[in-house]
C-alpha cells in the first residue's frame, strides 16, 4: 500500500533580489580524483557554492552537481581537455547556449540583456588550450589554431554584445598590459570609431612569456579586452595561478569587455587545493536588480512519503474483517456523507479544500485499519555521507598531511621545497589510499573464496560506491510539477 508525496501548504520559492553575479574559472584536472568523484566531496562543492556561473576546464567528462544546470563539451576520447559551464537554477530562464560543435575547447552561453537588466547582451566564452610541452607535436599547432578560432569568434559576438573571456589558455604573458600603449593613428591605420584604451598598469608575480601568450594578447588587443589579472581589486600583485613541482606561472585569465571594466567589484585568485594544480580565479560583476525565485531544498519542499505497509497472507483475513466492525462503517457512513455534501458545492475554491478534506480522510481511514493489521516499513532518514569502506587511520594521518602541505604551498608558492614537498606528500596520499582500498578488496576476495562469512554492511557500501547516481533537485520536481499542473489548465 503505497502513497504518493504530498506538497506541503508552505510557501515553496524564496524570492531573492540579486545586484550582482559571481563567476568562477577553475581547470579542475579531471573530475574525478584517487577518492573518486570530486562533485562529492564537500572541501570541492564548497569552493564553487555561492558562484552563479562556474567555468570549468578539464573536466574529462560530463559533471553535475545539485543546484546548478550543467553545460558540457567533452573529447570524444574522456581522457583529457573538455570544458562545462554550470549554470544556478534560478537564473537559467536568462541563458542560451550557444551551439558550437567544431571544438571541444571552449563552450559559449549568453545572458539575455532582458532577464539581467543589462544594456547588452553578455557572452560568456569558457576556454581551454592545451599545453605546449604536451608529447604530441600537433598540440602546438593546434592551441594556435583555438587562439585564432576563438579571436574570430570574439570579433562576432562583440557586434551583438560584451563578453567575458575567462579559462585556462597556458599563455604567458608576464606584466604586459593587454592594451595598445600608443593610439597614434599616424604609426597605426585605425578605424574611425576606434575607442582608445585607457592605459593601465598590470602586475604579475610571472614575468615570463611564451609563444601562446603573443597570440593571446593580440586576440585581447583586437577585440578591446581588459585582463582583470593584476590590476583589479583583489588581485593588484597579479598572484601564480598554476603551482607545479618545477615551478609556478599565471596561465588562466579573466578577461572583460571595456564596457564592462566599471562594473567589477573585484578579481580573486582563491587558495590552491589538492584538488587541481591550478587556483581557481573569482569576480563579481555588478548588475541592475533582477528578482530570481530560488526552491527551497528538495526535504523542505515535500513532505516524507508515507511509511509502506508490509501484506501478509496471514493478516489478510483481519485486514477484511476490520472493514465491517462498527468503527469503520460509522467513519465510511461520514465520509459518504461529506461525499453528498462536496457534490453540491459549486466548483471553487470552498470545493476544492472540501475534496482535500475528504482524500484525507479516506486515507487516513485506510492506513489506520492497515496498521492495526501489517508491519510497516521505517521511514528512511538522511544519512551523513560516510567514508570509504577502506578508509582508515593511516588514510586520515595521510589525508591531514596532503592538506597541511597545500596550505604551506598556497601560502608559499615560490617555494621550490615546498612545492617539491606538497607533490610528494600527494603522491604518498595516492599511495596509501591505494593500498588500502586494494588490501580491502584483497580480504574480501579471500573470505568469497573461502566461504568465510562475509560482512553485508561493507558489501552494501561497495553497492553504493559503484553506483553514482546524480542528486535529484528540487528545482527539477518544480518543473516536473509546473509542467503538468499547466496541462491541466
Amino acid at each position: 500500500m503505497n502513497q504518493t508525496k504530498r506538497t506541503k501548504q508552505v510557501r515553496t520559492r524564496i524570492t531573492v533580489i540579486k545586484n550582482n553575479l559571481r563567476i568562477l574559472s577553475w581547470n579542475i584536472q579531471s573530475s574525478s580524483s584517487t577518492e573518486g568523484n570530486k562533485f562529492n566531496d564537500h572541501t570541492f562543492s564548497k569552493i564553487i557554492a555561492g558562484h552563479d556561473f562556474v567555468c570549468l576546464q578539464e573536466i574529462r567528462r560530463e559533471v553535475h552537481l545539485a543546484g546548478y544546470r550543467s553545460i558540457c563539451n567533452t573529447r570524444k576520447d574522456k581522457k583529457s581537455g573538455g570544458v562545462a559551464i554550470l549554470i544556478r537554477n534560478e537564473l537559467t530562464e536568462g541563458i542560451e547556449i550557444i551551439e558550437n560543435i567544431s571544438s571541444s575547447e571552449y563552450l559559449i552561453c549568453r545572458l539575455d540583456k532582458k532577464f539581467f537588466k543589462l544594456s547588452k547582451d553578455i557572452y560568456i566564452v569558457n576556454t581551454y588550450i592545451k599545453p605546449q610541452n604536451t608529447s604530441s607535436s600537433t598540440h602546438l599547432e593546434n592551441g594556435a589554431v583555438t587562439l585564432r578560432q576563438i579571436e574570430d569568434l570574439i570579433s562576432d559576438l562583440k557586434k551583438t554584445g560584451d563578453i567575458i573571456l575567462c579559462g585556462d589558455f597556458n599563455a604567458r604573458i608576464g606584466q604586459n598590459p593587454g592594451q595598445i600603449v600608443e593610439n597614434i593613428s599616424d604609426l597605426i591605420p585605425l578605424p574611425d570609431d576606434y575607442i582608445p584604451d585607457d592605459l593601465t598598469n598590470r602586475n604579475s608575480l610571472d614575468t615570463n612569456t611564451n609563444s601562446y601568450g603573443k597570440i593571446f594578447l593580440n586576440l585581447i588587443k583586437n577585440n578591446q579586452l581588459i585582463i582583470l589579472n593584476g590590476r583589479t581589486l583583489g588581485d593588484l600583485s597579479g598572484n601564480f595561478t598554476s603551482i607545479q613541482k618545477n615551478g609556478c606561472s599565471v596561465i588562466d585569465y579573466i578577461s572583460v569587455s571595456t564596457n564592462l571594466k566599471p562594473n567589477i567589484k573585484y578579481f580573486k585568485v582563491l587558495p590552491f587545493t589538492e584538488h587541481s594544480d591550478h587556483r581557481p580565479i573569482s569576480t563579481e560583476l555588478r548588475i541592475n536588480q533582477i528578482l530570481t525565485h530560488q526552491p527551497s531544498s528538495l526535504h523542505d519542499e515535500y513532505e516524507k512519503a508515507p511509511s509502506r505497509f508490509i501484506y501478509s497472507q496471514e493478516n489478510k483475513d483481519q485486514f477484511l474483517n476490520i472493514q465491517s466492525d462498527e468503527t469503520s462503517l460509522r467513519t465510511i457512513h461520514e465520509i459518504n456523507a461529506n461525499l453528498q455534501n462536496a457534490s453540491t458545492i459549486a466548483a471553487c475554491d470552498k470545493a476544492e479544500k472540501s475534496i482535500k478534506a475528504i482524500n484525507d480522510q479516506i486515507t487516513q481511514h485506510l492506513r489506520g485499519m492497515a496498521s492495526q493489521c501489517f508491519k510497516s516499513t521505517k521511514p528512511k532518514e538522511r544519512k551523513l555521507k560516510q567514508n570509504k569502506p577502506w578508509y582508515n587511520w593511516h588514510t586520515r594521518i595521510a589525508k591531514r598531511e596532503l592538506r597541511n602541505a597545500t596550505n604551506r604551498a598556497n601560502e608559499f608558492p615560490s617555494s621550490d621545497f615546498l612545492r617539491e614537498n606538497f607533490y610528494k606528500v600527494k603522491h604518498s596520499y595516492k599511495k596509501i589510499h591505494k593500498n588500502a582500498q586494494n588490501k580491502f578488496f584483497k580480504s574480501m576476495n579471500s573470505d568469497i573464496e573461502n566461504g568465510k562469512v562475509l560482512n553485508w554492511q561493507s558489501f552494501k557500501k561497495l553497492k553504493q560506491l559503484k553506483t553514482e547516481t546524480k542528486e535529484f533537485d528540487s528545482h527539477d520536481m518544480k518543473k516536473f510539477e509546473k509542467f503538468f499542473c499547466d496541462a491541466l489548465l
